[in-house]
């Protein structure tokens, strides 16, 4: 679900861009949603930065290293749920824990 929800920001987010508008102005319900969002839109708005980070040095790119900063922001996210990643020798470790997301409530 993580993954889903800032792939599709991010074309929301360049699809903005290339528009040269801001990504409120063209998805305003979305916008209002994600104002309704607190957890999330510190996330959003570091991920807008990265992009734009991206896209301003696409020409130079020598590696995929490139990339970093959003593998960041996917971690961050997470972490935020409980959920933490590490590597060690060569091996993923995920971890499950509690997280600053408000559960839902119970029906």
């Amino acid at each position: 679900m993580v993954y889903s929800l800032l792939k599709y920001f991010s074309y929301l987010l360049g699809h903005a861009a290339g528009l040269g508008k801001p990504a409120s102005e063209l998805a305003t319900e979305t916008w209002t949603l994600l104002g309704n969002t607190p957890w999330l839109s510190p996330w959003v708005e570091k991920l807008n930065e990265v992009l734009s980070r991206m896209l301003d040095t696409f020409e130079n790119w020598q590696s995929l290293e490139v990339f970093q900063p959003l593998q960041q922001v996917v971690r961050g996210v997470l972490a935020d749920a409980g959920i933490t990643i590490s590597d060690s020798n060569g091996s993923l470790y995920v971890g499950v824990g509690s997280g600053i997301l408000p559960v839902p409530a119970s029906h």
